[in-house]
C-alpha cells in the first residue's frame, strides 16, 4: 500500500480540520442561540457565554446581541485541538424561556438552534 500523503501530515490536517469544524459549529450554535432567545430587557440574550474546558457559571449584564456573539467568537477562536466548547446561560429563568414562557420564541428554541446548526453535518 502506498500513501499519497505522509501519515503524519494526514494526522495534522485531520486534527486541524476537526478543530475548525468544532469552532465553526460552536459559532453557528452560539449565533443561533443568541438570536433565538426572546428579548424583554436583553439580559437572557446577553448571557449566552462561551468557554473552553469548563462551563462558565457567572452572569453578565445586558449588552447587544452582536457584542455577545463577538465575545463568544473570540473565545471559540482560541480553541485548541480536540476542544471542549461550552455555551452556557446561567440565568435562573432561561429554562422557563426555553419551555415556552415567552410568546417571542417557541418552546425548545435551544434544541432547535442546535439541531439547525448540526443538520448540514448529518
Amino acid at each position: 500500500m502506498t500513501w499519497t500523503i505522509d501519515p503524519r501530515k494526514f494526522v495534522g490536517q485531520t486534527v486541524r480540520e476537526h478543530r475548525r469544524l468544532c469552532q465553526r459549529v460552536a459559532l453557528d450554535i452560539d449565533q443561533r442561540l443568541v438570536l433565538a432567545t426572546p428579548v424583554d430587557t436583553g439580559r437572557a440574550r446577553s448571557n449566552w457565554l462561551a468557554s473552553l474546558g469548563t462551563p462558565r457559571t457567572d452572569e453578565v449584564g445586558t449588552r447587544d446581541a452582536q457584542s455577545a456573539i463577538s465575545e463568544a467568537a473570540g473565545v471559540i477562536d482560541q480553541a485548541a485541538d480536540f476542544p471542549v466548547i461550552y455555551l452556557s446561560n446561567n440565568l435562573p429563568y432561561i429554562q422557563r424561556l426555553n419551555d415556552g414562557s415567552s410568546k417571542q420564541a417557541p418552546a425548545a428554541f435551544v434544541q432547535t438552534a442546535i439541531d439547525q446548526a448540526l443538520s448540514p453535518l448529518r
